[in-house]
């Protein structure tokens, strides 16, 4: 008998607000995944970093990461996004054109264990600028994100 082939339709975003002089970046992760045949969510979620210095890069590695963590063995995974960096990078098993893994591997070989682990098989593809799902998801990370840098910079002013 055959494993029950699980199908994930995703998206995901990474974003960093600008970087002020003398200041980190503050960055946050997001998706969705939803059922294809059903088009029911099935997850989602929008995290700001706890701490800087992260980028976008980062940041969407990330927001890939938490698609992967909730799929089940064998499933077959489609991400949309729309940092073509990073959609190469994963479509090449974050090999570069010279034949060597990408920088960042702390941030991509967690995502890349998983993957290989459960037997995924992840594709990212590129996400339109019409897409009414990515957009609303691009609205809540960076929301999310400017919540987080208001909550310092608002909890530092208490301390002072």
């Amino acid at each position: 008998m055959k494993p029950a082939k699980f199908e994930i339709e995703a998206w995901a975003y990474g974003y960093c607000l600008p970087v002020a002089p003398g200041s980190s970046g503050v960055s946050a992760s997001g998706w969705i995944a939803r059922n294809p045949s059903t088009k029911e969510v099935v997850a989602q979620r929008e995290i700001p970093s706890r701490t800087s210095n992260r980028g976008t890069w980062e940041a969407g590695i990330m927001a890939v990461k938490g698609i992967v963590d909730l799929a089940p063995p064998t499933t077959v995974i489609v991400v949309r996004m729309d940092d073509e960096t990073l959609m190469g990078a994963i479509n090449a098993g974050f090999i570069n054109s010279d034949g060597k893994p990408n920088a960042g591997e702390e941030f991509w070989s967690p995502l890349q264990c998983v993957r290989d682990e459960m037997r995924l098989r992840l594709t990212a593809v590129k996400a339109s600028a019409q897409d009414e799902v990515m957009n609303a998801l691009k609205r809540r990370v960076k929301a999310a994100s400017h919540g987080g840098e208001f909550r310092r910079r608002f909890a530092s002013a208490k301390d002072n």
